[in-house]
């Protein structure tokens, strides 16, 4: 084989950018915030040291004690541990961050069983033809849930 035609294997892969390492690596990681490249054990953020690993995190402080999430939307420069510190002097209920529910509770609500005292919220409800109403595993059928039939008013028919 010719020499213009041989690949060269020490083409192929990269060199890891972290000084002390600049290992070849045949399948290098790039970092998503410094747009480095490294070896496998320099691909995560604080293994290469990367200046721009706060960037585009956000990190929401829990209390041990509650398990609530702590609102720093308010913290006017305090430190976050002032802040959760505030929270648990408060009994647990100041600077509460209320998250709401992505569409999760709205859909839930509408898929409860229609069964009269029923209380079931199936994951996956079943649909009366009959009735056309949302119901539990446990009142599909017509009988278990004394199903009405929606009856359409359709005008007569007369012939002239």
């Amino acid at each position: 084989m010719a020499e213009s035609q041989e690949v060269c294997l020490m083409d192929l892969g990269q060199h890891c950018s972290k000084a002390d390492c600049r290992r070849l690596d045949f399948l290098p990681f790039r970092c998503e915030k410094c747009d480095q490249v490294f070896c496998r054990e320099h691909q995560s953020t604080a293994s290469h040291a990367c200046r721009n690993a706060s960037i585009g995190s956000v990190t929401i402080p829990t209390c041990p004690l509650c398990n609530q999430a702590v609102d720093l939307r308010r913290s006017q420069g305090q430190n976050v541990n002032d802040q959760v510190e505030q929270h648990i002097r408060s009994g647990c209920s100041a600077l509460v961050l209320r998250m709401p529910a992505a569409d999760g509770g709205a859909r839930r609500r509408q898929n409860r069983c229609a069964y009269q005292h029923c209380r079931v919220v199936p994951l996956m409800p079943f649909w009366c033809r009959e009735c056309q109403k949302n119901f539990c595993v446990r009142h599909r059928s017509t009988f278990d849930h004394r199903c009405a039939p929606v009856t359409s008013y359709m005008p007569p028919v007369t012939c002239h």
